[in-house]
């Protein structure tokens, strides 16, 4: 009798699930409007290589994008992807209902498109406690966003004295043995000799190192 039970709940369920999709796709665009839907026609890019992986990739987001409550895509163009200075370029152009103003500003936050045009309502009228209510969801995207951004800062710059310490230790090392020419620190260091230069004459500018016909020798301790 459970076995029964269940079965016939699931069944229940999987109608109840059908009947309202169908609603969904039913509703007339007056609906939606009055019940504070938005039309849009948005333009997502991705811009990286291989080109199956930005494909791929495009694809993964449309999908994640259709399969929220907050959002259904009723038609979509994706462009062929294009080679652009070593890298591959592809977008896709959606059609789109879009819940409200509110789950319009947060698709924008986290999908980033290139464009985007309000196809309906050709107005849009909202109370001061709405327009409250979307300021008010603005600016808390804007400091989840500061707040990446900031942390994201920090934890350059402390990878960046990393290296430079690391850097400084290396080439002390190197020339702990006697003086020694850019190639050869370039060796010891596994920087290539271009990109060691700037860091050579910043520490003889400090007085740490001395060129001398052609070879870094320490003087203190980098």
């Amino acid at each position: 009798m459970i076995f029964k039970t269940g079965k016939k709940a699931k069944k229940k369920r999987v109608k109840e699930s059908s009947v309202d999709e169908e609603k969904k796709q039913k509703k007339s665009e007056s609906e939606r409007i009055e019940e504070g839907e938005i039309l849009i026609s948005a333009v997502i890019e991705i811009l990286g290589k291989p080109k199956k992986f930005i494909q791929d990739t495009l694809k993964i987001v449309i999908g994640e994008i259709n399969s929220g409550d907050d959002f259904e895509i009723i038609d979509k163009r994706i462009a062929r992807a294009k080679k652009i200075e070593g890298l591959y370029s592809t977008f896709a152009e959606l059609e789109m209902w879009v819940k409200s103003a509110s789950s319009l500003i947060g698709f924008c936050f986290d999908y980033m498109p290139s464009s985007l045009e309000v196809i309906l309502p050709t107005e849009l009228n909202m109370r001061s406690s709405e327009f409250s209510g979307l300021m008010n969801d603005l600016l808390a995207k804007l400091h989840q966003t500061d707040m990446v951004a900031k942390n994201m800062k920090q934890e350059n710059e402390n990878l960046k004295a990393n290296a430079n310490n690391l850097l400084k230790n290396i080439v002390s090392l190197a020339l702990s043995t006697g003086p020694k020419g850019i190639e050869e620190i370039s060796r010891s260091t596994g920087l290539a000799s271009q990109h060691l230069k700037p860091f050579l004459d910043v520490f003889e500018k400090e007085g740490k190192l001395k060129l001398n016909n052609g070879k870094y020798e320490l003087l203190k301790v980098l």
